[in-house]
């Protein structure tokens, strides 16, 4: 049974952690809004970050009045209002590559490339939540050199800011690396050289895990272009040296990397089999060795190309990238477990339009704070439009379920009729579980909460469904719903909230999660 803590709290901190990393369970987000049109005036790569209350921060190149391209912040709420649209971020003749991190309060630090100086150096600069300027521009790469050009941004735990970019200061493309201080930007480790070959090395991505930083990217010095992997300490020492992920005689390209608390995760596009396609790795964080190696993620005699990662609160990855197996490029999404095996099949986000043309996407998922269920997953990318410019899309996945006919106070003793409802998931399994809301959550020592909030008490429910009210698990009819009734036994004094939570899902496991409005029982 639960016991309760010296502040009278269930004690549930190690059972909600056990539980969320070893379900079977995952919501599949094969249902997505209309796309949103951003802007029509976009010129390279989007950037997207989500704060910890599910705002969607896109950060993108844009062509002001004067067709020249600036960095622009679009920020949406949870629900897809915009909060703040076309902010202007910088305001030099030629700013590019914009990469960015969020801090806990939604702070932005930003690095792009920017020609102001007559050469193209990396800059950066700190804005709050709205885009208003905290620290203003700074150049972070010195002057007489020739091109610094690609940053990639990471932050560690004290939001100090860590960038790697590629440099032909050399006399070819190499990869570097410089550390600042994330309250005033000052620097803390100089340009630091991070790859010494004749060969060039370029387009590289940086990923924290714990204390250390975990870079990728691409490199000729094998004669062909390789995925080569590199991890440094906080301060940019090496901890493990260079190391091909790649070792075939064909192209990898454009290496994606994200991290979970223990693991790097790498995609890139590779041509090995004739044709590009989509190749995975995962790294152990500690020692680099490879847990899964080069795992082909697509399969078809068409192109695969551009990837982008994103992992979601159980370390489940999202994938997304551009196809061709349309007739013309589109843009296409998958779910993949934490070893990358497919949770989802290959799902096509953009109309099928030949001659058009959809490509470069970005994804992420918000709510990642502790133990929500997976949250929402965002997926940006670009339509060519008039060269140069393109026109940017977004749209995010939905959930069809719901829980209807919850009455807001119920009484013991009493029997209520509730409809479970998931149209596009006709004969799946679901089940229904109601549980107190019992308090806000555990203090912890450094003043932060531990939260015991709904996802946390329904995933305890799966493992120990004696802690909580269930509703016997059934089978969703041929349209899509089931009545159940439900009788209130949860023995909490009167008064107190409960909460609603249904899960559909199928032979797999793979399935839907909706949680409904607080009750009050009595």
């Amino acid at each position: 049974m639960m016991r309760s803590s010296k502040l009278g709290l269930p004690v549930i901190l190690f059972l909600c952690f056990t539980i969320v990393e070893t379900t079977v369970f995952a919501l599949d987000p094969s249902w997505w809004t209309q796309e949103v049109l951003l802007t029509t005036e976009a010129y390279g790569g989007i950037s997207m970050q989500a704060d910890q209350q599910g705002n969607l921060y896109i950060i993108e190149n844009k062509f002001d009045q004067a067709l020249r391209p600036s960095v622009y912040l679009y920020k949406y709420d949870p629900d897809g209002e915009p909060l703040i649209q076309d902010r202007r971020l910088t305001f030099s003749l030629d700013a590019l590559q914009p990469d960015a991190a969020l801090d806990r309060d939604g702070n932005i630090y930003l690095a792009w490339r920017d020609s102001r100086d007559g050469t193209t150096e990396i800059y950066y600069k700190k804005l709050d939540n709205n885009g208003q300027p905290l620290i203003n521009d700074i150049r972070v790469t010195p002057l007489g050199g020739l091109n610094s050009l690609a940053p990639s941004i990471a932050l560690d735990t004290n939001n100090d800011v860590h960038i790697v970019w590629h440099d032909d200061r050399d006399g070819n493309w190499e990869i570097y690396y410089t550390k600042l201080n994330g309250a005033d930007g000052s620097t803390l480790v100089d340009d630091t050289r991070l790859t010494a070959d004749v060969a060039y090395s370029f387009y590289p991505k940086i990923a924290r895990i714990g204390n250390s930083f975990h870079v990728v990217w691409h490199d000729a010095r094998s004669g062909n272009l390789d995925v080569y992997y590199t991890k440094l300490d906080n301060n940019g020492n090496t901890l493990i040296d260079d190391t091909a992920l790649t070792t075939d005689l064909s192209s990898s390209l454009y290496p994606a990397i994200v991290a979970d608390a223990r693991n790097a995760h790498i995609v890139w596009q590779d041509n090995r089999d004739g044709n590009w396609e989509i190749y995975y790795e995962k790294l152990d964080g500690m020692n680099g060795n490879s847990l899964v190696h080069n795992l082909r993620l697509t399969n078809d005699i068409y192109d695969s190309v551009e990837p982008a990662i994103a992992r979601d609160h159980v370390n489940d990855l999202h994938l997304a990238w551009a196809d061709s197996r349309a007739g013309s490029l589109e843009v296409f999404y998958k779910l993949l477990d934490n070893n990358g095996n497919m949770l989802t099949s290959d799902t096509s986000l953009t109309p099928n339009a030949a001659p058009d043309v959809y490509r470069l996407p970005s994804v992420m998922v918000d709510s990642q704070q502790i133990l929500s269920l997976k949250g929402t997953v965002h997926v940006a990318y670009q339509k060519d439009a008039i060269f140069p410019m393109s026109d940017t899309y977004f749209k995010k996945s939905y959930s069809t379920l719901s829980i209807d006919q919850l009455p807001r106070t119920v009484y013991r003793g009493e029997r209520y009729l509730i409809r479970v409802s998931d149209p596009l998931s006709p004969n799946k399994s679901f089940k229904l579980v109601f549980a107190q809301a019992a308090s806000t959550g555990i203090p912890l020592n450094d003043g932060r909460v531990f939260p015991l909030n709904p996802d946390a008490l329904f995933f305890l429910s799966l493992i120990y469904p004696e802690l909580l009210n269930i509703v016997s698990p059934g089978i969703l009819n041929n349209q899509g719903f089931a009545e159940v009734q439900w009788a209130p036994s949860i023995d909490v004094p009167s008064g107190l909230y409960v909460f609603a939570a249904a899960f559909v899902y199928d032979q797999n496991g793979i399935g839907s999660f909706t949680r409904q409005q607080l009750v009050t029982i009595y």
